[in-house]
């Protein structure tokens, strides 16, 4: 995101100049701490809005079942820091409050729906983008990281279902419905892509 990128180049630009790591590699340098440093911020940021807010539990659930999920399954990512930045805090305020709202699922089709939903997850899963692939090695790696993460959250949910945990049924639900909708607007993106280089070779 924004301050991630802001720091990493401060960062990189340090190490290049007092020579501690090469120019030609600065740009490998920028794009992990950039990477491990938006990863912390973020997590930090909703941890703290979260406390702030009397929901830091939510909050970290949230974390732990969107984060490495939807690192796992791929998909569309912002074009920018800016968008990036508010449309994850956007998704983060609007799934809390989706979350809260007083609305009954019954048990058989919450079941149902989550048993869909991870399953389309994995199917999907790993969604490649025009900036990154995968070899058929790495994708039968990431699979089955994902099948076990999605068992665990699947067991989860069911879990607060047997308690009565309404609103973290809820936020289960939202953060998969999250993740799918995005693996869809990757694919999506990638037909046209795809479509588009086409009809420029076929001219």
């Amino acid at each position: 995101m924004i301050f991630s990128k802001k720091i990493s180049k401060k960062i990189t630009d340090t190490l290049v100049t007092n020579e501690i790591i090469e120019s030609k590699k600065k740009a490998i340098y920028f794009y992990c701490l950039d990477f491990a440093l938006d990863l912390i911020l973020f997590n930090c940021g909703l941890l703290l809005i979260g406390g702030v807010l009397g929901l830091f539990l939510p909050s970290l659930v949230y974390i732990i079942i969107l984060v490495p999920v939807r690192m796992l399954a791929g998909g569309a990512h912002a074009k920018s820091p800016y968008s990036c930045f508010l449309l994850s805090y956007s998704i983060y305020f609007l799934t809390l409050f989706l979350s809260r709202l007083p609305y009954l699922i019954m048990p058989g089709l919450y079941i149902l729906l989550i048993s869909l939903l991870t399953v389309m997850i994995w199917v999907l899963a790993p969604v490649e983008t025009t900036h990154k692939h995968y070899t058929d090695a790495e994708k039968t790696k990431i699979k089955k990281k994902l099948f076990f993460l999605l068992f665990f959250i699947y067991a989860f949910a069911v879990l607060m279902l047997s308690w009565k945990q309404s609103f973290y049924q809820h936020l289960i639900l939202i953060c998969l419905c999250i993740v799918l909708i995005n693996q869809c607007i990757a694919r999506c993106m990638n037909h046209r892509t795809l479509h588009v280089s086409r009809g420029g070779e076929n001219k």
